[in-house]
């Protein structure tokens, strides 16, 4: 599945547009019981020159899932 988001800010930030989110979430098991995230987040300064990246799997059934945050 595709992602592509845009982030909203809030009346106190001063624009209603703060950035996107644009990526992938992938089943990776046959069961569905584990996903995979993949998504670089863009901070608009004009010219979407700030990121974070996300990198993760999660895993239905277990008590926690990790998450990289480059």
């Amino acid at each position: 599945m595709t992602i592509n988001e845009l982030l909203l800010g809030t009346p106190l930030s001063g624009s209603p547009l703060v950035g996107k989110a644009r990526g992938v979430y992938v089943a990776t098991s046959e069961d569905r019981s584990s996903h995979m995230i993949a998504m670089p987040v863009m901070f608009d300064d004009g010219d979407f020159k700030d990121r974070l990246r996300f990198f993760g799997v999660y895993r239905s059934g277990v008590s926690e899932s990790h998450i990289a945050v480059i």
